[in-house]
């Protein structure tokens, strides 16, 4: 369960390419995050009137950070919600959401379309709380994490693994 504007509501069951995808992720996004910023999975974020559990967030702060508070809009980058059960869920109710708390990036690694929505510029606290920017990236296309300027690429839906089903994402540090 987690909440969302003020309700518990039960979370979507996950399934092993959502499992699978969303660890790929942190594994290969992992060794190459700067100094002062974490990966956080499905652990909360505190936001004024929900607090998710997504699947990867992009947060300020170290490990010693995650034992004395969770994080707030101020310390979050970057989300990302890994769906196929949930993907209405996370375009709809979450998308708002993290507007809402300004969150400035939103990533849905939407998998039964093997793509990655990139939901950016948020509104903050409006009457109607939206992204303001909108883009979806294919395979090979490159999308860019504002984290000391490194990129993440994705490529070819079928990466490393057989399955149809499985989408991947794969990080690739900055030149420099």
């Amino acid at each position: 369960m987690e909440l969302l504007e003020n309700r518990v509501v039960l979370k979507m069951p996950r399934h092993s390419p959502h499992d699978g995808t969303r660890q790929d992720i942190t594994h290969w996004l992992f060794p190459h995050l700067p100094m002062g910023w974490d990966i956080r999975g499905q652990s909360a974020v505190v936001l004024p009137d929900s607090v998710p559990e997504p699947d990867i967030a992009f947060v300020r702060g170290d490990e010693a950070t995650s034992h004395t508070r969770h994080p707030t809009p101020a310390d979050v980058a970057l989300v990302i919600a890994v769906a196929d059960s949930s993907l209405v869920r996370d375009q709809q109710d979450k998308t708002r959401i993290e507007a809402r708390a300004g969150i400035p990036l939103y990533w849905i690694v939407n998998l039964p379309e093997r793509r990655v929505e990139v939901y950016s510029n948020p509104t903050g606290p409006t009457t109607v709380s939206q992204y303001q920017a909108f883009a979806t990236c294919q395979s090979g296309d490159t999308l860019t994490l504002p984290l000391d300027s490194a990129t993440v690429s994705v490529p070819s839906p079928t990466c490393s693994h057989d399955s149809p089903a499985h989408f991947c994402v794969r990080f690739r540090p900055p030149v420099r």
